[in-house]
């Protein structure tokens, strides 16, 4: 997979990307006809070249805006799942409450909030601080796309930049983002298992709230 965005990546990180990271802004900039600037401009004025990376440029964005849910979507469910957890506890705690409110029954409510705020919580927002980053990735390449549609001729060298330094910081890393998810979610599975268990000591007193 990696491999494929990297192929499709082609001509433009080859050629101008390349170029312009390898010799350096100070390269680009430069004066004089036989300067990098000079041979580059003279590349990117032909409109067939300017078409030909424009539309390598983009098909790479989207390339790799297609990858994201690939490596959010375990973030999605695990916290879905999660929240769903944090109902049943949340449900038993009102029956127990309700029942000690009633009869004096005093057991239960402490251990429940202790699960939820120590437990469940923490998790629910260690996974969303995940999916967030993985969908400002996903902004932020949509950002590039929709400039490079607005402004193919100014915004061909900057968002080339841009997307070279999104693969390079690891957004080329789409196989290892994904085992990544993949043993988040196995990892919430589990803990769901676990506290889900713990919910039957509480079931004889709540009867007819949901599990």
């Amino acid at each position: 997979m990696a491999n494929d965005i990297n192929a499709i990546i082609g001509a433009l990180v080859q050629t101008l990307t390349m170029k312009v990271l390898g010799g350096g802004l100070k390269n680009f900039s430069s004066g004089g006809s036989n300067s990098e600037a000079a041979i580059m401009a003279k590349e990117i004025n032909s409109q067939e070249a300017l078409k030909t990376s424009v539309g390598s440029l983009k098909d790479s964005l989207n390339t790799s805006i297609a990858q994201v849910p690939k490596y959010t979507d375990q973030y999605k469910t695990a916290i879905s799942e999660l929240n769903n957890l944090r109902n049943k506890y949340t449900n038993i705690r009102a029956c127990l409450a309700e029942r000690q409110n009633n009869v004096g029954f005093n057991g239960g409510i402490t251990d429940i909030d202790n699960t939820v705020f120590k437990e469940i919580d923490p998790l629910i927002q260690k996974y969303q601080k995940k999916l967030d980053a993985g969908m400002k990735e996903k902004a932020d390449l949509q950002v590039m796309l929709s400039k490079i549609e607005k402004d193919p001729s100014n915004e061909i060298q900057p968002q080339t930049i841009n997307y070279t330094n999104y693969l390079t910081d690891g957004g080329a890393s789409v196989i290892s983002k994904i085992d990544i998810a993949d043993n988040d979610l196995a990892e919430a599975r589990s803990k769901i298992r676990e506290l889900d268990g713990r919910l039957s000591q509480y079931n004889y007193m709540c009867i007819g709230i949901n599990q």
